[in-house]
């Protein structure tokens, strides 16, 4: 953040009187002024603002509590970028002598300039962090999807395999047994019965085994989750102590990982379990940042949350997720949140 930044002058001083009398109540004036807000955020931060820039913008913070208020959200707005402001002056620079800027106005001049730069810098930073992983999977997986998409595969001794997004996995099959590892994502796996060769899914340093029954089994950062939608299957997970077991049946699940080891089993909802087979995404109360996890899971582009404040915030729906460009929309409206949308399709809510 530049000199500037950190010592923005304070608002005019007007009377509590004045300021409420005329605060935009219209959700149209209110993002309007948030609009212009972060406007001057972006020229005061860029290190070329001028003295009358820092007086014009004094005076513009002093029209109304509103106005006021609009410049704190924005400057939040920017403090969490901090991570990545580094990255975004030399992105500047470099863009605008790379890409030519449209023919408007200065203050959209700034504006386009400053997102051009965070879209940048973000898709840098994503790139980076997943290639590695990615050519990974891409390297050992027999079958995989992408972002958005979903896949049935029959498996070699008739067994089908129905993938979630980002998901993939590799076939290690013997004459003794029928062994996947699932290297990313969620998969439904309906069992075909063979006694003779267990079904095996290996996922994350755990084993989920099978002979006839239909289970899914999600890997996410933190854990790794069964869900049982018929029949029975034995979940077994190695500690430093010893390995644990569960046995989970029909319309239960369990979740085990380095942290909990294995977790209790307990009773699952198969519809929301289930629903991305039908092409729904569902939230009841879920907290707003295991929202964002979903969202971003399944959908072209990227949602931002900066505001920590919001994370547990309840989210509640029924999505299509061939639309959730719509469900971005439906929640920021919902829980009247702050955003901030760029091109093509980051959202940062804060």
């Amino acid at each position: 953040m530049t000199d500037d930044c950190k010592r923005l002058p304070l608002p005019w001083r007007r009377s509590w009187r004045t300021f409420m009398a005329d605060t935009p109540h219209s959700p149209a004036d209110r993002e309007q002024v948030e609009e212009e807000a972060v406007q001057w955020l972006i020229k005061l931060a860029s290190g070329e603002a001028t003295a009358e820039d820092r007086a014009a913008a004094d005076q513009w913070r002093g029209q109304s509590l509103s106005h006021e208020q609009a410049f704190r959200k924005a400057e939040r707005l920017w403090q969490g970028l901090a991570p990545i402001q580094d990255r975004l002056t030399g992105l500047e620079r470099a863009l605008r002598y790379t890409v030519p800027a449209p023919q408007t106005s200065a203050a959209h001049t700034w504006t386009w300039r400053w997102s051009m730069a965070v879209a940048a810098s973000l898709a840098a930073l994503t790139l980076a962090l997943l290639f590695r992983a990615d050519l990974t999977v891409g390297l050992l997986a027999d079958h995989r999807t992408g972002t958005g998409e979903r896949m049935a595969v029959t498996l070699p001794d008739g067994s089908q395999a129905h993938l979630n997004t980002n998901s993939a996995l590799a076939l290690r099959y013997s004459a003794a047994e029928r062994r996947i590892d699932l290297l990313a994502g969620e998969v439904d796996f309906a069992v075909m019965p063979d006694a003779g060769r267990p079904f095996i899914v290996q996922a994350a340093g755990g084993e989920t085994r099978a002979v006839g029954t239909e289970f899914i089994v999600r890997e996410a950062l933190d854990a790794v989750s069964v869900t049982v939608l018929e029949g029975t299957v034995t979940t077994s997970y190695p500690t430093r102590e010893q390995a644990q077991n569960a046995t989970v049946q029909a319309a239960q699940q369990v979740r085990y990982g380095r942290d909990l080891g294995i977790g209790s089993v307990e009773p699952a909802d198969l519809s929301r379990a289930t629903a991305w087979r039908r092409g729904k995404l569902i939230f009841e109360r879920t907290p707003l940042a295991q929202a964002v996890e979903e969202l971003n899971r399944h959908r072209q582009g990227r949602v931002l949350l900066l505001n920590a404040r919001l994370a547990q915030h309840r989210v509640s729906g029924v999505f299509d997720l061939h639309r959730l460009d719509e469900a971005v929309t439906a929640i920021e409206r919902t829980l009247n949140l702050h955003a901030v949308h760029l091109p093509p399709s980051l959202a940062i809510w804060y």
